[in-house]
């Protein structure tokens, strides 16, 4: 994503104000769409630097939504947020980009997090480093939030498994390349922690569920 393709994601912004000479724009953001590998992003407003091999993007976000095609499954739906998030070319000609705290709400459970993408060049696998916090959370809403390159066993599990109750905390952490490829299933680690309120665990389909309080890391 270089100044010449950055300036065309600008330009697709549906926003009331050109972009300033020195490649800033400080006027109300409403979307940007998703295209291909690109994310897509609705409901926000901020500020966005653009310089020919990195830039800056400091965000609020009300009622949108958030489209990351090569992280997971479908949109995910932003009440409200807030994301500050850096990018920088690399020696190698990819692009690496990462954010401060950002915090996130919605009606399934208020977020906050850090995150690092690498975008390496040719058609390598991006890697992503999240570890993010999640509280008052709907554990029956948990495998929409998970990447991509979760597998399909695990995602499949979650779904049948967690059942009734609130999550009161929980954390995670996800590292390791985006792509589900048998020669980097070594090398990704995925950790999930949480403590709840009247949850239940069906730990396999036949049978019944189980109430549980504290769960490890998986």
């Amino acid at each position: 994503m270089g100044f010449r393709a950055a300036r065309v994601i600008i330009h697709r912004l549906r926003k009331q104000h050109r972009v300033k000479d020195d490649g800033s724009d400080a006027a109300g953001i409403l979307a940007v769409q998703a295209d291909g590998a690109l994310p897509g992003l609705s409901g926000v407003g901020g500020r966005i630097e653009l310089q020919p091999d990195a830039g800056m993007a400091s965000v609020a976000v009300s009622d949108g939504q958030l489209v990351l095609p090569q992280v997971f499954t479908s949109p995910l739906p932003l009440a409200e947020g807030a994301l500050r998030i850096v990018w920088r070319r690399q020696a190698d000609g990819g692009w690496q980009l990462a954010s401060n705290r950002f915090t996130l709400r919605n009606a399934d459970a208020r977020a906050s997090g850090l995150l690092t993408l690498q975008l390496p060049p040719g058609d390598a696998s991006p890697r992503l480093q999240l570890l993010g916090l999640i509280e008052d959370g709907n554990p029956a809403a948990t495998p929409r939030y998970l990447p991509l390159a979760v597998s399909d066993g695990l995602r499949e599990w979650l779904t049948s498994a967690l059942g009734a109750g609130r999550l009161t905390r929980g954390s995670f952490l996800f590292d390791g390349p985006v792509r589900r490829e048998a020669s980097t299933q070594a090398g990704r680690t995925f950790q999930m922690r949480y403590e709840g309120s009247g949850l239940s665990l069906a730990f396999l389909p036949e049978w019944p569920p189980r109430p549980v309080h504290r769960a490890p890391q998986r």
